[in-house]
């Protein structure tokens, strides 16, 4: 059984201190960087270079990354794992 929950700080040690408890992870904030950041880019905007103003600072492009970290996942999980034949 998984449960998730929101709790105060007092109250979440109830839970660490749960023998049945096998996994705890508290919430952590993390700070995002958007695609339309220049740092996200690896560019620095001051001074600008020669490239992005031969490509008008990135006007009409779009830069895209197609994930596929979920298939081997996805096979394993359906008995489809390289070398199987999906039979169980």
């Amino acid at each position: 059984m998984r449960i998730t929950t929101t709790t105060t700080k007092s109250n979440s040690n109830f839970f660490f201190e749960l023998p049945e408890a096998i996994n705890i992870t508290p919430n952590q904030k993390h700070e995002l960087m958007t695609t339309r950041s220049w740092d996200f880019l690896g560019l620095k905007n001051e001074p600008p270079s020669e490239l992005l103003q031969r490509t008008n600072y990135g006007e009409d492009i779009i830069i895209g990354k197609i994930g596929t970290d979920l298939l081997p996942f996805w096979r394993r999980a359906n008995g489809r794992a390289p070398g199987s034949s999906g039979m169980r």
